[in-house]
């Protein structure tokens, strides 16, 4: 990931990764414990749109000022068709990113 932003120009040395991390609450910690140590109190969260919500309050549990960035697909509303009532393995993608995030925020409280 970092990779992808040096190639769209932003600069390598104002990229924080954080690679100790094995869940959302971990890394929030990490990331933040690494933040302000560099004096960084305010960052774009970027994460995808099913889970934005549960990793934004994570991060400000740690203090950090937060603008969330939805970065998928998800965050687009297409619509409701006829076709939307047929089951797909997209719609079932779907369904599962949702319980592991609703999942994901009963487990964290």
């Amino acid at each position: 990931m970092k990779q992808i932003l040096v190639d769209i120009g932003i600069p390598a040395n104002a990229v924080v990764t954080e690679s100790e991390s094995r869940n959302t609450a971990e890394n929030a910690a990490h990331s933040a414990r690494v933040l302000k140590a560099l004096g960084v109190s305010s960052i774009l969260l970027v994460t995808s749109a099913y889970h934005v919500s549960r990793a934004t309050d994570r991060f400000r549990r740690e203090g950090l000022s937060v603008t969330p960035v939805p970065s998928s697909r998800e965050s687009r509303n297409s619509g409701f068709s006829l076709g939307s009532l047929i089951p797909s393995s997209l719609a079932l993608f779907a369904t599962t990113g949702a319980i592991k995030e609703y999942v994901g925020r009963w487990v964290g409280r």
